[in-house]
């Protein structure tokens, strides 16, 4: 068992439980569990929503997919080995889901994630020989009770995180985390409202169980203080049927319990954060074309758009709306060249990995109408061809100039399909959307390039540059 609470602003150490004597000194001694390294679980999940927060990628009621996904060659699983489908960022953070975790990690980039929390004195400590990667969101690094709870700081003294001070002579030591918006967002996330289960009431609570069993984390931030529990065995063994919610969870609410009454303030919301109404799928302000109305806490007046896939793989829809010509009588889809008169009509679209966890109304096969049998016709017959990259095919392998070294300019077209097109290399969305595309030469390596029209058909090729 390890206990830390530290005081908000000062870092002053005010509680402090971590000495474990061995029955067998001559093995492992007398350690303290404070500063052990052990895997911290989902402990720092808050700390990747704070991330996405500030660089504009989420608010607190995005919708994130809780389903199956692949990233490259990692498959994550959720604790509990099911699936929920969609959920808000704040439910997927406050039920400590694996996939959204991921999937948001996967948005940030996993070694400026990294990069971030070093900054701001987290002293993580990955694998030897190890580079950054999605595991650091289930708990695939060590870090020890004493840096969690100066990174948990930051959730309480707007994003700045505090070092410990075990004297009045140490001097206060302040490190960048997160804007004061994000943490505040983040903190909210994670405080217990009336009528949920699970937490402490008023207080912002993450737990964590690492691989097998091993450790079992509570951390809470308060208006005063920061607590961080710790139980596990010091020689690493598992420990079964043991997690962050059944074991630490109970000492942490004994540990709250004789905090000064006055600590169950509510925390002041910035300037930079706002509160209004959104819409599912988009995440966008509520409109007409809403599947479900939420209330989200929005940083710096950003709404972030739904994200519609993973960032390594290409959506078959770019967008969480897509524009469709619909014919006047009848209701079905005309081509762009069919003469039958029709209507521009903007739908909502879910996530292609969401579409068998949503109602089958949402769908895209009951949002996308069949195309109208009338327009057969010669002019409609191009535009509803299968859209394919021209001027690169797959296997190809570019080089610079052999005499020059000069790098030529990658130029192809899409031919066939509905505007507008959207490029992607290598799964980042281009600027680009028209037909033609122009490229300066990328450096040596292996690339994808897909190119999706507006009724969701795609092609792909994959090249080579030397």
């Amino acid at each position: 068992l390890a206990i830390m609470v530290m005081a908000r602003g000062t870092g002053k150490v005010v509680g402090y439980v971590g000495s474990a004597d061995f029955l067998d000194p001559n093995r492992f001694g007398h350690v303290d569990m404070v500063t052990a390294r052990r895997s911290p679980g989902s402990t720092l999940k808050p700390f990747i929503y704070g991330m996405a927060l500030d660089r504009g990628i989420i608010h607190s009621q995005s919708l994130l997919m809780d389903v199956p996904l692949q990233f490259g060659d990692y498959r994550p699983r959720n604790f509990q080995r099911g699936f929920t489908g969609p959920v808000s960022a704040r439910d997927a953070l406050k039920r400590s889901l694996n996939l959204p975790a991921v999937q948001l990690l996967d948005q940030v980039g996993a070694e400026a994630f990294y990069a971030r929390m070093q900054t701001a004195g987290a002293d993580l400590h990955l694998p030897r020989g190890a580079q950054p990667n999605l595991a650091i969101a289930l708990g695939g690094v060590a870090v020890d009770l004493e840096h969690l709870v100066q990174l948990y700081s930051a959730l309480a003294n707007s994003g700045e995180a505090i070092a410990p001070r075990y004297t009045p002579t140490e001097p206060l030591r302040r490190r960048k985390l997160l804007s004061p918006g994000a943490a505040w967002i983040v903190r909210d996330m994670l405080t217990r409202r009336d009528g949920e289960e699970e937490g402490v009431f008023g207080l912002a609570v993450k737990t964590g169980t690492s691989f097998g069993a091993r450790d079992a984390w509570a951390m809470a931030v308060s208006e005063h203080y920061t607590v961080g529990v710790w139980v596990g065995c010091p020689d690493n063994a598992a420990m079964v049927g043991h997690f962050g919610s059944f074991t630490a969870v109970p000492i942490l609410r004994s540990v709250a319990a004789v905090l000064p009454p006055t600590d169950r303030r509510a925390h002041h919301r910035p300037p930079s954060v706002s509160r209004t109404h959104i819409c599912w799928p988009g995440g966008q302000p509520s409109d007409d074309r809403c599947d479900e109305r939420r209330t989200a806490w929005i940083l710096e007046d950003t709404f972030p758009r739904t994200l519609m896939s993973t960032k390594g793989r290409s959506p078959l829809i770019p967008k969480p709306e897509i524009t469709l010509r619909i014919a006047a009588d009848t209701g079905l889809r005309v081509p762009m060249g069919c003469a039958v008169r029709n209507e521009r009509v903007t739908v909502p679209v879910w996530p292609d990995p969401l579409q068998n966890w949503i109602e089958a109304d949402f769908r895209n096969s009951s949002r996308i109408p069949a195309l109208d049998p009338r327009c057969t016709a010669a002019e409609g017959l191009l535009a509803e061809s299968p859209v394919q990259i021209v001027g690169l095919d797959s296997k190809d392998r570019v080089r610079s100039h052999a005499t020059t070294r000069e790098k030529p300019m990658l130029r192809v077209l899409a031919m066939g399909g509905q505007p507008e097109w959207y490029w992607f290399l290598n799964g980042e969305l281009l600027a680009e959307t028209g037909s033609f595309l122009k490229l300066p030469l990328p450096r040596p390596g292996r690339y994808q390039l897909v190119v999706t029209d507006q009724a969701g058909m795609s092609d792909r090729v994959d090249f080579v540059v030397e």
